[in-house]
């Protein structure tokens, strides 16, 4: 759906564009059958298809998280073990990265997805000093009409101070 102002509208996304988008995604993020990719999004909620699609494509796991679970229960209750990839809503992440140290964060997280907020440069200050760069993180911006996201930046050290990017257009 599209509507981030006014009422929800359906939108119409050609099957090629979500194919070459999943395409895409799994390339430059680098999924693979290796992977566990946690679906967090609601399926009502476009970033589910980066989510679903990218990881059953590669044949990596797809973990489901349960209804109403918020992601430290879930990583507390042992479920995300094995998690490499996280895609989260920016203003969610930016109230998981005011104590960092409250979740219980799977050891293998390889690669952190943003998107539907601007970034904090605190934020990004917050993860960078908790993981350093052992975690990619992605800043992702996009309309539905532009099946799922348009541009994104990886978010470096320098992002903690100045305003981090939307970075720029996706293949």
């Amino acid at each position: 759906t599209s509507g981030s102002t006014g009422t929800p509208k359906g939108v119409v996304v050609p099957h090629r564009a979500l194919a070459a988008r999943i395409a895409w995604m799994r390339a430059d993020y680098g999924i693979t059958a290796a992977d566990e990719v946690l679906q967090f999004a609601s399926l009502s909620f476009d970033t589910h298809a980066e989510e679903v699609f990218p990881a059953l494509t590669a044949g990596a796991t797809l973990t489901v998280a349960g209804p109403g679970a918020t992601l430290p229960d879930h990583l507390a209750a042992g479920a995300g073990d094995g998690l490499t990839v996280l895609d989260l809503p920016t203003p969610y992440w930016h109230q998981l990265a005011d104590d960092l140290d409250a979740v219980d964060w799977p050891s293998g997280l390889r690669l952190l997805i943003l998107g539907a907020d601007q970034v904090q440069p605190t934020a990004v200050a917050a993860w960078r000093a908790r993981f350093g760069d052992t975690v990619r993180l992605v800043n992702s911006y996009g309309p539905t009409e532009t099946t799922i996201i348009a541009t994104t930046a990886e978010l470096g050290r320098a992002d903690a101070v100045h305003r981090p990017p939307i970075g720029g257009p996706v293949g």
